[in-house]
Order: structure tokens, then C-alpha cells, then sequence
């Protein structure tokens, strides 16, 4: 009868100590899927500051704020450095294709702050639109 009841507490300590660990492991698991988690957009751009260059790091999940932020970079002089997309650098052809958007949104904005016209006036006269 004690040798019952001893496999039984042994099967019982054994059973919580793999609940415990096992809840243990979940929980860090979520913990290091939520401080893994990659951005979407992650816009690495430097600046000069008295010859010396910093490098920052804008990171954003929306394309358009991410365009709207490649814009802004342009417009203040901020050497825009690589653009990865999930993780991975854009290829040539779609990194200019965000710095063309961009660029096109600079346009807009100094066409329409230039020739105080609206926005819809410069996008049918000009086409860039922003």
C-alpha cells in the first residue's frame, strides 16, 4: 500500500513539475515571439552632425508612412542608407521605386508651396500628386 501511494506522489510531483515547466516554456516562448517580431519597414538613414555621422533607424508597418517618412528624409538632406522590407534590403529596382515615390511627394509639396496652387491643380498640371 506505501509503495502505491509512493508512485502515485512520484507520479503526481513528476506530472506538476512537467505542467510547471511546460507553462514555463510557453510563456517565454510568447515573450521571445513579442521581442522578435519584426517591422514591416525598417528605414535606416544617417546624418552629419560637425563631421561626424550618426546612423538611425525609422521602423513602421505602413508602406505610405514609411514613403511619407522617405519624403521627409529627402526633403531635410538625411542620406537614406538601405530600406529592408521583413527583414530583407530592398533590391535596386524597389528601392528606387520607394525613392521615387518619395521623391515625387517632395515635388508635389514644393510645386504647390512654390505656385500656391492646390493639390489637384498640381496633379493635373504636373502629375506628380502626392
Amino acid at each position: 500500500m506505501n509503495d502505491e501511494r509512493g508512485m502515485l506522489r512520484a507520479i503526481v510531483s513528476e506530472a506538476k513539475r512537467r505542467q510547471f515547466f511546460s507553462s514555463f516554456i510557453i510563456h517565454h516562448l510568447h515573450l521571445e515571439k513579442e521581442v522578435l517580431m519584426i517591422t514591416k519597414y525598417n528605414v535606416e538613414y544617417s546624418l552629419e552632425f560637425r563631421k561626424r555621422v550618426q546612423t538611425f533607424h525609422y521602423q513602421t508597418d505602413d508602406p505610405v508612412e514609411a514613403v511619407e517618412f522617405i519624403s521627409e528624409a529627402l526633403e531635410k538632406r538625411f542620406q537614406i542608407i538601405t530600406i529592408h522590407h521583413e527583414g530583407i534590403p530592398l533590391t535596386g529596382h524597389e528601392f528606387d521605386k520607394m525613392i521615387k515615390t518619395a521623391a515625387g511627394m517632395v515635388a508635389a509639396r514644393l510645386i504647390c508651396a512654390s505656385l500656391k496652387i492646390k493639390t489637384e491643380e498640381e496633379r493635373f498640371r504636373f502629375g506628380f500628386g502626392a
